[in-house]
């Protein structure tokens, strides 16, 4: 199984988080919308699946949350770890996984060698636009991205 990570970040660093009160822009969101309906799921964590209200351009994307606590969440499956998480995926006919947060999710895919692609996207940063720049490939395989801050 094919296993994209998602995820948002602002310049400082941190990952976007709405319970912050940060607005997701419209053009992440509907892209972010897209791919759960590509790959017709979507994994994420308590803390994540418990600000998701349940959108419903979300209708028929199965929702797995990744928890050790074993009581059922209405409307997802509850996987106690990643592997489990795509077995379930996979018995449902998946190909793809998209991993949609928090921090404590990503880890758990990252530290078990479960994630294949990365998806960043670089947001605003006080309201200061961001614009790319340049991307690099460095010797050691990490990806370098250069992105301008502010208005031009």
């Amino acid at each position: 199984m094919r296993t994209i990570l998602y995820a948002s970040i602002t310049p400082d660093g941190s990952l976007h988080r709405a319970e912050c009160g940060h607005r997701i822009p419209p053009a992440i969101l509907k892209d972010f919308l897209d791919g759960a309906r590509e790959a017709g799921n979507l994994i994420m964590g308590r803390g994540t699946f418990a600000l998701m209200s349940a959108p419903p351009e979300l209708a028929g994307v199965d929702i797995v949350v990744l928890s050790r606590r074993r009581q059922d969440i209405e409307g997802a499956h509850v996987a106690a770890s990643p592997a489990e998480a795509l077995r379930h995926l996979e018995a449902l006919g998946h190909g793809t996984a998209l991993l949609s947060g928090g921090a404590a999710t990503y880890a758990a895919f990252l530290e078990e060698g479960l994630v294949d692609e990365v998806r960043l996207n670089l947001l605003p940063s006080d309201g200061e636009p961001v614009r790319l720049l340049r991307t690099r490939n460095l010797s050691d395989g990490t990806l370098q991205v250069a992105a301008a801050v502010g208005r031009d």
